[in-house]
């Protein structure tokens, strides 16, 4: 017997959740209407697994999951909700929920299914207590070495790096390095000899002696490092091991004193603030940061920095400023703070700051760029878009929610139906039932598109985040795409995820799904390509428009628009009988080759 907490607001759901789970498995479910009450009944009762809603008074279903993380409870955490959004999605499985499930029309189908990520989850919960003694273990030793450890894939990314290989190449964290390759790392000059040492430890096994090469940190800095490596095998694949240690540390910079008259000329005449800081006064600034603060240049330098700056900001500041003297050497920092200007006004402004010397003393060498205007206006432009996204929200997870449970009372009534003509009836009612959900839902995706700012995004990671909602047991996803990233709105993951779905409504018997792209003169083209039944030529354009297709007609459409918010385009082309294949073309400008993942 798998014991269930359900957290939901909705009394309907709380009556017919319990007795439809109960159908799939052995399941004693207790319930609870809020976060809160959820959260004051796990203090008087353990559970092999929670299922919550995510829209609820007060505290949230994301709320909750990290309140359990911060408690250290970690009983496995289905979020079960009618909220569609990709970024609940992530936030769930970000913050360490187990599954994700969407209630929908199909409840028989729904809490199967719900009732199969339970058992799933429940099982992975046991398998990882018997696990985590031992990588415990394994982990502690390598996380606290002196030395700097780094385990590579036989291609050069890196699997696996301590918080030593982090800090050897200022790194902020030994996260980042994962999944970079190397020889970002290596210096032109070294990269030969890293390639010849590295080939010899996957022929040999190991290396015969310790080798020395010049690296680039993640701030730019070349640095001196010895290292050696042996051959293992990590997660049951070949791998490499490299124990590093960096040698004759850098020196730190000052600043450049050469050219100073060209320099000070363009200082002198820019259009944004510089200053140099040394201790809390400032040494130097130009007109504009005079003009800027309201002090004059015989008044400014009796003003300690602290005091121009608002005091919620002042910790900020403080930690940015600290922690470029403590790297003692050139690095360069940003921070958007608020000043308080001579008479009281406020002026926000972006700093961009760089740590040196001044007179043989340490020294920060800023700009500062006022943004008021621009802070302001979109400070009013979120304030009304949230006012009119809190609306549409609203009014849709209420009428999702009531939708919901309106077709669970309806599977109730018809299973207790023997009338064969009120049956004939209600099997008239369904694909009625089924449009309405998909109306629901479209508004919900609808409305989101454009609402939030485009943002720079790694194909592979938004594929997979897509892929894992849907149904692809059995099925190969092949990802052809390098390290591309694209800007674009972050509705981008349901793009993805509606393709594939078109896939397996429309393909008949689709087995495989590749994904690639290549660079042309008029920008990237992103491919996506199945084996299926292929799209009928006279359909090639009309699958597009709103209302066309085989269910809703809502999918592609829906695809479009979320690309053009950041002029990306998107046609089929594929050849009928043998497979769909879109074309996604990524204007200039809008894609990169990511660095990090």
């Amino acid at each position: 017997m798998i014991s269930v907490l359900l957290v939901d607001d909705e009394p309907g759901l709380l009556d017919i959740v319990p007795l439809l789970l109960a159908k799939t498995g052995s399941f004693a479910v207790d319930t609870c209407t809020s976060g809160s009450q959820a959260l004051a009944q796990l203090l008087k009762k353990q559970y092999d697994v929670i299922v919550s809603d995510y829209d609820m008074p007060g505290m949230d279903g994301i709320s909750l999951l990290r309140a359990l993380k911060l408690q250290g409870n970690q009983t496995p955490f289905v979020m079960f909700t009618g909220k569609g959004s990709e970024q609940v999605v992530i936030d769930a499985l970000n913050n360490g929920a187990s599954y994700y499930l969407q209630k929908g029309e199909d409840l028989p189908s729904i809490f199967a299914e719900l009732a199969h990520k339970c058992q799933l989850a429940v099982q992975q919960r046991r398998s990882e207590l018997v696990l985590r003694e031992s990588e415990e273990k394994y982990r502690g030793l390598i996380e606290n070495a002196p030395e700097g450890i780094l385990i590579l894939d036989p291609q050069g990314t890196i699997l696996l790096a301590n918080t030593a290989a982090a800090k050897t190449v200022e790194s902020g964290s030994s996260a980042l390095l994962t999944r970079r390759n190397l020889l970002e790392f290596i210096a032109p000059g070294s990269r030969d000899a890293v390639l010849r040492d590295f080939t010899d430890v996957a022929q040999k096994g190991s290396d015969a002696f310790v080798a020395e090469y010049t690296a680039i940190t993640v701030a730019g800095n070349s640095i001196r490092v010895q290292g050696i490596g042996k051959a293992i095998r990590y997660e049951g694949r070949p791998a490499i091991l490299i124990s590093i240690r960096e040698i004759n540390p850098p020196m730190e910079n000052d600043l450049p004193d050469s050219n100073e008259k060209a320099f000070r000329k363009i200082v002198e005449t820019a259009d944004y603030g510089v200053f140099i800081l040394s201790g809390d006064h400032f040494r130097y600034a130009n007109p504009c940061f005079f003009t800027m603060t309201g002090y004059s240049p015989e008044e400014l330098p009796h003003i300690e920095v602290w005091d121009l700056v608002r005091k919620d900001f002042l910790d900020l500041l403080r930690e940015k400023i600290h922690g470029m003297h403590k790297a003692g050497k050139y690095t360069h920092d940003v921070a958007d703070v608020t000043l308080v200007v001579k008479g009281g006004a406020e002026c926000q402004v972006r700093l961009g700051m760089i740590p040196g010397k001044f007179d043989g003393k340490p020294a920060i060498l800023g700009t500062a760029l006022d943004v008021t205007v621009q802070v302001n206006a979109e400070s009013r432009l979120v304030q009304v878009n949230k006012k009119l996204h809190l609306l549409n929200e609203v009014t849709h997870h209420d009428l999702l929610n009531n939708f919901t449970a309106l077709y669970g009372y309806f599977e109730i009534i018809k299973e207790n139906t023997a009338d064969v003509h009120n049956l004939a009836f209600m099997k008239k009612q369904e694909p009625i039932f089924a449009a309405m959900r998909e109306q629901i839902l479209f508004t919900g995706y609808y409305h989101n598109i454009g609402s939030l700012k485009p943002q720079w995004q790694y194909l592979e990671n938004a594929i997979r985040d897509a892929a894992a909602t849907l149904p692809l047991e059995g099925r190969l996803m092949k990802l052809d795409l390098g390290k591309t990233e694209i800007l674009a709105d972050p509705l981008l993951v349901r793009v993805f995820y509606n393709l594939m779905d078109n896939s397996l409504r429309h393909g008949g018997h689709v087995t495989e799904i590749h994904y690639s792209c290549k660079k042309r003169p008029d920008g990237l083209v992103i491919i996506y390509e199945d084996n299926g039944m292929g799209v009928p030529v006279m359909n090639k354009e009309r699958i597009f428009v709103k209302g066309m297709g085989k269910n809703s007609g809502l999918g592609l459409f829906l695809i479009k628009e979320i690309l053009a918010i950041t002029r990306i385009t998107i046609r089929e082309n594929g050849e009928p009988g043998k497979g769909a294949r879109f074309e996604i073309l990524v204007p200039e400008g809008r894609f990169r080759v990511a660095t990090r993942t």
